[in-house]
This record gives structure tokens, sequence and C-alpha cells, in this order.
């Protein structure tokens, strides 16, 4: 239950700062790279700290990065989703 509870809440972090960020700058690919960075440092802290809460041998820095591997497939597939253009339909 907690994981997917702060699931949600990364998803909510996620949506808030990429429409925020969209306002403030006008480009396409800025917001993505801000919500992706400060929502990958968001699900990362409350992971560790709420979710995943047995003692890690590995230091927090390999935990991070070894983290950061997974979510950087998800945050490619944001970038490509969001440089590409749309298909429109006749």
């Amino acid at each position: 239950m907690k994981y997917i509870f702060w699931g949600v809440a990364t998803t909510i972090v996620y949506l808030i700062v990429r429409l925020i960020s969209m306002k403030i700058f006008d480009d396409t690919m800025l917001p993505v790279l801000i919500s992706q960075t400060l929502t990958i440092i968001f699900a990362f802290v409350v992971n560790k700290l709420f979710v995943f809460t047995t003692k890690q041998t590995k230091s927090v820095f390999v935990q991070f990065v070894r983290f950061l591997w997974g979510r950087l497939f998800v945050a490619g597939i944001d970038f490509f989703l969001t440089y590409s253009k749309p298909i429109r339909f006749k």
C-alpha cells in the first residue's frame, strides 16, 4: 500500500511540476527535463524513507545510481513522446 500511495504522489508531483514549468518556460523539452529531474529525486527520497525501509549495505550513492537507471528509461520515453510530432489522421 505504501508503494502505491507514494507512486501516485510521485505522479502528482510530476504533473504539477510539468504544468508549472510549461507555464514558465516557452519551450517543449525544458519542462520535461525539470519535471523528470525533480520527480526522480522525489521518488528516490520517498522510496528510501517511507517504502523500502530495510537496512541497505550499499551506499546511498550506489542506490541512487541504480534507481536512476530504471527511471531514465521512463524519462527517455517521455522525451521521445514530447519531441515526436503527433500522428494526424485524415
